[in-house]
């Protein structure tokens, strides 16, 4: 086990009994796709399907290499599912599977978008993450066995960019299993391009504020918690203006 106070890498996190089943019934699943997750290219080298929300994507990301929700997250992924909260007291609304095919696929260097923990778990052929930090350049390269787990917590995670460069050695399939909570606020088409800073601050208290909502409710109540938490949504009455704040907008707008 290797562990910064940015990352935790658990080489062994899933049995070689246990990757196995997962690699084969990922093998056999249907709903994959050809995508693009980033702008810089057209030529993707991954498939992918996604459980649960779906992020939106840049807009300059070619449609023909957008992917859509798939629906809920599987029977069969639940149990490793329900490890990762409990292991780090958190909820997860999601599972994005890439399926990275030869030596050949790589990762652009990227950060995610998401709050909270980021939990990847890799099956397949082991292959060389690079981890580059705001603050740490470079900061780490993990080798990721099958069975392995590699997390970056929810303070430093946004900071936190990634690749995959391409294999000196001949390899086989690899399949990322991600695990995050993908809040309301990032689903919106357009959500995370590029906006105005007013824009880009709203996005992300919104986005915090649901985030905490319901991790707080998980872990004083677990899943029924955080259905009614999703159900009343909170976090959007704390977004609402005061009536003092509405006051004074008002004020603002008669003296223009």
């Amino acid at each position: 086990m290797k562990t910064d106070p940015r990352f935790e890498y658990v080489p062994s996190f899933v049995s070689a009994e246990e990757s196995a089943d997962l690699f084969a019934r990922l093998e056999e699943t249907p709903g994959f796709v050809l995508e693009v997750g980033q702008c810089n290219g057209t030529v993707p080298s991954h498939a992918t399907v996604q459980w649960g929300p779906r992020q939106a994507y840049l807009s300059c990301v070619p449609k023909p290499y957008r992917i859509g929700s798939s629906g809920e997250i599987p029977h069969w992924l639940v149990p490793l599912k329900l490890r990762l909260e409990e292991k780090y007291n958190c909820y997860f609304d999601s599972i994005q599977v890439n399926k990275h095919f030869n030596h050949n696929a790589t990762v652009k260097s990227h950060a995610d978008s998401p709050p909270g923990h980021i939990c990847m778990v890799s099956l397949g052929a082991a292959r060389d993450f690079v981890l580059q930090h705001i603050y740490f350049k470079p900061l780490a390269t993990v080798h990721l066995e099958s069975g392995s787990l590699l997390t970056f917590f929810p303070k430093d995670q946004w900071k936190m960019r990634h690749s995959m460069p391409r294999s000196a050695t001949p390899c086989g399939a690899r399949y990322a299993l991600v695990f995050r909570y993908i809040t309301e606020a990032l689903v919106q088409a357009g959500s995370i391009d590029k906006h105005t800073t007013v824009q880009r601050k709203q996005r992300n208290i919104l986005r915090g504020a649901e985030y905490e909502a319901v991790q707080a409710a998980y872990r004083t109540g677990g899943y029924a918690a955080v259905e009614n938490c999703l159900r009343r949504r909170p976090w959007i009455k704390q977004m609402e203006p005061t009536p003092k704040e509405l006051s004074a907008s008002v004020a603002g707008i008669s003296e223009s």
